[in-house]
């Protein structure tokens, strides 16, 4: 480091000025690492994009960070620790807490800022103080850097400025820790995430989800092996039936026009990564693609949803209510064949209610053309299923698993909805369906569905639940601060249409009493007032109790209750689509 050796006092202190401004340059310039293959020190020389995180780190308080394998994203922390230690102002040390999964990790980071602190000049460098740990090094100007494994007990009585969790989408016990780290963080510290990617996780997906919608504060900094100089000799750019590109420009925005244009990356490095992985494309595109889709055990495969997201999703025509939770991708037409599965909220305040609307003969086959998810008490949650299952005049299947949905089942009972749902068509027994004793059947005919592209999943919170529903436990369930609420409804819509009615055709007794119910109970009256709901049964508090256009629980253009030009006794004349050909004309 002789550089500043014929520098004058003053250039010596305008070099220490522009290095405590510009943490880039201060690592470009007086940082040194240890190359194994020289046996010697060497500069530290960062590639363009790990500059630019450098520097997201010093104007951001909080960075999230998703990297590959091999990113070097250790040695660029621990660089920015060092910058950090060495221009503190005295008057405010910086307190630099590192968290890892493994307590080795995390020593990683700061043994390599002990590296990098001793070999700078001495009119940079900061002296190290007293210390009793290899863990805890304390310096004369009052900086610390701790290192530790992650737990909630590891910010106890420690108030970090800067708090580096790394490998964040594999912490044990994340909730707890994490609430811990924001606890820290609210008195006024910064905070960087880094990992590779680990499915749908509570803590890091959760987070880089939310900085990709802006709902938190956090700033994202995306490293892509095809950045890397070091791998990426030899990139090109192959998509199925096109010419391949070769393009090792290093121009980012390029690079993402090829993805959007469906080009995928590849290089020998890249091959090699491939061959050392056995071919395990999952690890591949976890560990190499940063891709939180394909590292994750959901239920139905990656390649699957991915298929719903590009060639089913579609938004919504419009959006009703006052909160605009319900979703219509279709209405109601004539001589088609609708069901409803209807998840109930248990009350809690993080849960939701929520209903799928599919219609079974569309001119695509099975198709969702309607969608709520929202927050409603049960017996207003009956009323409004009510109104939407006329609507499309929707046989309804709700959830009745530990009693939760059996007040809104009763209720469309009693409201003379008959189109409803009993285990094995015995009206003795309470509407409803009891998912946990079907569960694994009923997720069993949602993923075929799906893989076999037989649905159409038109509703992107539908898809997004998809991504988060995974094998916990050795059962299918949501991850844990996610929701499956959506799905629930329609993996019962399809079991019962695609299984549940197959057996009651076998039972022609069974079959006819329940066709008789259903055709005798819609038969739809022209005047409006007739299909509503007895009106002392019917909560005027709900969003949907009024037709009036002028009230504020009336959101256009929806009429729950307006007439449908498809009602008519032509509608109803054949049923015989759930049963087979059986009681085709049994009523005119």
């Amino acid at each position: 480091m002789g550089e500043t050796k014929k520098n004058t006092k003053l250039e010596t202190m305008m070099i220490w000025a522009k290095c405590k401004a510009d943490p880039a340059y201060f690592i470009e310039n007086y940082l040194e690492t240890f190359d194994k293959t020289k046996q010697t020190y060497v500069k530290f020389r960062p590639f363009p994009k790990q500059l630019d995180a450098i520097r997201a780190y010093k104007d951001n308080r909080y960075n999230i960070v998703l990297k590959y394998r091999q990113a070097g994203i250790s040695t660029l922390t621990a660089a920015y620790i060092t910058w950090l230690v060495c221009f503190a102002d005295n008057k405010n040390p910086q307190k630099v807490l590192i968290l890892a999964n493994k307590r080795e990790t995390a020593m990683e980071f700061l043994n390599k800022a002990k590296v990098f602190h001793s070999q700078l000049p001495k009119w940079i460098t900061v002296d190290i103080g007293d210390t009793n740990s290899k863990q805890h090094v304390r310096f004369t100007n009052g900086c610390e850097i701790k290192a530790v494994a992650t737990s909630a007990d590891a910010l106890r009585g420690y108030t970090p400025s800067l708090l580096i969790l790394d490998e964040a989408a594999f912490i044990e016990g994340g909730q707890e820790v994490w609430a811990a780290c924001q606890a820290s963080l609210s008195t006024g510290g910064d905070a960087i995430l880094v990992s590779t990617p680990n499915g749908y996780d509570e803590i890091y997906h959760a987070t880089y989800d939310g900085a990709k919608k802006k709902d938190n504060d956090f700033n994202i900094v995306e490293m892509r092996w095809y950045e890397d100089p070091r791998f990426n000799k030899g990139l090109k750019w192959e998509k199925e039936d096109h010419e391949t590109i070769y393009d090792e420009a290093q121009d980012l925005e390029k690079y993402i026009d090829y993805i959007r244009q469906g080009y995928s990356p590849s290089s020998p490095w890249y091959l090699e990564m491939i061959r050392q992985m056995n071919g395990n494309m999952r690890l591949v595109n976890q560990e190499i693609n940063c891709d939180f889709l394909g590292s994750g055990e959901t239920v139905i495969d990656k390649e699957w949803i991915e298929l719903q997201e590009k060639e089913n999703r579609r938004d919504p025509i419009r959006k009703e209510g006052i909160y605009k939770d319900l979703w219509i991708w279709k209405d109601a037409e004539p001589n088609h064949k609708y069901i409803m599965g209807v998840d109930v909220s248990t009350g809690q305040s993080d849960d939701f209610s929520a209903f799928a609307v599919i219609c079974l003969d569309c001119e695509e086959g099975e198709e969702q053309v309607a969608e709520y998810y929202g927050k409603m008490p049960p017996d207003e949650l009956a009323n409004f299923v009510w109104s939407v299952g006329r609507r499309y005049n929707a046989y309804v299947v709700i959830d009745i698993t530990g009693g939760v949905g059996l007040p809104t089942s009763l209720k469309l009972k009693e409201m003379g909805y008959g189109q409803l749902h009993y285990p094995n068509g015995d009206k003795n027994k309470n509407p409803g369906f009891n998912i946990d004793s079907n569960r694994r059947i009923v997720v069993s005919e949602l993923e075929e569905s799906v893989r076999t592209n037989r649905v159409k999943i038109r509703s992107e919170r539908a898809i997004a639940e998809m991504t988060t529903f995974i094998f916990r436990n050795g059962r299918p369930d949501h991850m844990v601060g996610y929701h499956d609420d959506i799905l629930w409804g329609l993996a019962m819509g399809l079991y019962v249409a695609n299984t549940t009615f197959k057996e009651i055709e076998r039972n022609k007794n069974k079959s006819a009493a329940i066709m008789d119910s259903w055709v005798t109970t819609t038969s739809v009256n022209k005047n409006i007032d007739e299909i509503k709901p007895p009106a002392e049964k019917f909560n005027s508090s709900t969003t949907f109790a009024t037709t009036n256009p002028s009230d504020p629980r009336h959101a256009n253009p929806m009429d729950p209750f307006r007439p449908q030009e498809q009602h008519g006794r032509q509608i109803y004349k054949d049923y015989g689509w759930l049963f087979g050909n059986m009681g085709k004309g049994s009523r005119q």
